[in-house]
């Protein structure tokens, strides 16, 4: 019986048991998932790098060997969305490939409630070296990647309300796809104020400036600006509102 010493400590790269046994790789793209393997979290992927460092001439295919590793479920890949543009892909490695027990490509099924897409974890032989810290990473990148697309869904759709909400006050037609308002919206989510904030100093000030000369200033740029705080903290009830009314009519002696 032969025994294999296992020492690394440093420079190594851990990848999933199954890419080693799996025929249905080709030596290539076995080298390819282990490069991806190695990179940092964050790596900028450039196909023209991956093949001068692995030796690969040909651009076609190295496209076939993108496929197969896709198709197999050893990486997935997922568009990357910037303001509504399509912007690029994010390549993830996945924890453990989906195996077909006919040796066929994998079949991509949505995973039920309460289990992972990927079954339960196999016990690690080289409990010293290898241990579960790698299925944990993998797993939090893959919950924090699902979280800031939902994040980012969530908020474009309170900019969204936000703006119908000044449009329904204001009985105008501000929109919400303009990068200005989105940016002056998304500094003040950033700054930590809340939904409801916004839709507070839309209130507050449209209840001060509606029917004065103040009115056109019930608008983005005004309302979600520097002042933003001052806009949250005004106290209006109905004897101020007539007072701030009459004060208001000479736009000329007031910032905003």
């Amino acid at each position: 019986m032969s025994i294999l010493k296992n020492k690394l400590k440093q420079n190594f790269t851990i990848i999933v048991n199954q890419a080693i046994v799996d025929h249905r790789l080709s030596p290539n793209e076995f080298r390819i998932y282990c490069f991806l393997c190695s990179r940092p979290d964050g790596w900028k992927i450039y196909n023209k790098q991956i093949m001068s460092e692995l030796g690969i001439k040909d651009s076609g295919t190295m496209a076939k060997y993108w496929k197969n590793l896709l198709e197999l479920n050893f990486i997935s890949r997922n568009p990357r969305i910037k303001d509504g543009v399509h912007n690029g892909y994010d390549y993830s490695i996945l924890d453990y490939p989906i195996v077909d027990q006919s040796g066929k490509n994998p079949i991509r099924e949505k995973p039920d409630a309460g289990k992972t897409r990927y079954g339960k974890n196999p016990e690690l032989s080289n409990t010293n070296l290898l241990s579960n810290t790698n299925k944990d990473i993998n797993t939090e990148k893959k919950e924090s990647f699902s979280k800031n697309v939902n994040d980012n869904a969530f908020r474009k759709k309170q900019v969204v309300d936000i703006i119908k909400h000044l449009n329904d006050k204001t009985e105008s037609k501000f929109r919400s796809s303009t990068p200005a308002t989105r940016k002056l919206i998304n500094s003040k989510f950033a700054e930590k104020y809340k939904f409801e904030d916004f839709i507070k100093v839309i209130d507050n000030m449209n209840d001060q400036w509606k029917g004065t000369g103040m009115s056109t200033y019930l608008r983005p740029s005004t309302l979600f600006g520097n002042k933003f705080e001052n806009y949250l903290n005004v106290k209006v009830d109905a004897k101020s509102n007539i007072i701030n009314k009459t004060n208001y009519n000479d736009a000329s002696e007031h910032e905003f």
